[in-house]
């Protein structure tokens, strides 16, 4: 690490500046390392600003500069975590000072050497632990950038599966006589474990199919896209006749389906279908796994 910087602001004449800095100097611990010193009146240290590798200031005005002077520095100082030590006239308030200024200590111009130079050695050793906060806060802040923009690139690649799930649900319920569908979807997320399809196939029947597959998010919804896309409801018989495939044919196949196409350890769902001819008024069902479907009728429930 290199040398710290501890730095005499002052508003005395040159020679009482240096017997000052002197004079703290000899008082420093002997174990530990002398700070490089940089010294500059009040107003060129306000013109200039904050040098680098700078630590530690003690400011040293006369009884005759401005308070405010003071104030902007030690306000400057704050601002950017460099610890401040102000050695007062006799005639100024340190209390008040003090009181304004929290940043700072506040000693009096008269105060003992030793006293001095102690309490300009503990805020420079303090510094270290400062100057090792405020990297560990930068390289945190950095991390937390970048973990913002993953999150937000994740959040825009979710709503788009979202909307690709839902383009894959039936656009329009069939129309058949004496017959009215009603769906609702409402994914917990922004992708659903869930799939449902309902569709005309021939002019009085429908098929009507419900899916849950095991889990949630983004896995879950994947394997519904592979269900919808492996159930078949109509296939052409030998002679190129249409041909609706019975339900429970048709989850068979889905269950094998989804064994070949398994890569590792296989998923699982349940799932229910059923045709329901509107002209003859029948309903043929079956389930996989899935909770029986619910039959209402004229006020009373039949399972």
């Amino acid at each position: 690490m290199r040398r710290p910087t501890l730095a005499l602001w002052h508003d005395l004449d040159d020679g009482a500046a240096a017997s000052l800095m002197d004079s703290i100097l000899q008082r420093w611990p002997q174990q530990a390392p002398r700070p490089r010193l940089a010294v500059a009146h009040l107003d060129e240290a306000l013109r200039q600003g904050l040098g680098q590798n700078l630590w530690c200031v003690c400011l040293a005005p006369s009884a005759t500069t401005p308070p405010a002077t003071v104030h902007a520095l030690i306000d400057t100082l704050a601002q950017e975590t460099v610890a401040a030590l102000a050695l007062v006239p006799p005639a100024w308030d340190a209390r008040a000072l003090l009181q304004a200024d929290g940043a700072c200590l506040v000693l009096p111009q008269d105060a003992e050497l030793g006293l001095v130079a102690a309490a300009l050695f503990t805020l420079v050793e303090r510094q270290r632990a400062v100057g090792a906060l405020a990297q560990e806060l930068t390289t945190l802040q950095r991390f937390q950038g970048g973990l913002r923009s993953e999150i937000g690139r994740m959040h825009e690649e979710l709503q788009l599966a979202g909307k690709v799930q839902e383009q894959m649900l039936p656009a329009a319920m069939p129309h058949a006589p004496g017959l009215e569908v009603e769906t609702l979807f409402r994914p917990s997320s922004y992708v659903s474990g869930d799939i449902f399809d309902v569709q005309q196939l021939t002019e009085s029947t429908v098929g009507l199919f419900l899916a849950d597959a095991m889990g949630h998010g983004v896995p879950a919804a994947l394997m519904t896209m592979v269900i919808n896309r492996a159930l078949a409801m109509v296939e052409q018989d030998v002679e190129g006749r249409q041909r609706l495939v019975p339900p429970a044919e048709a989850l068979q196949r889905l269950n094998e389906a989804l064994l070949g196409a398994s890569a590792g350890a296989a998923r699982f769902a349940t799932a229910v279908y059923a045709l329901l001819d509107a002209q003859e008024g029948s309903l043929r069902v079956a389930a996989a796994g899935h909770p029986p479907p619910v039959l209402f009728r004229n006020g009373a429930d039949e399972p």
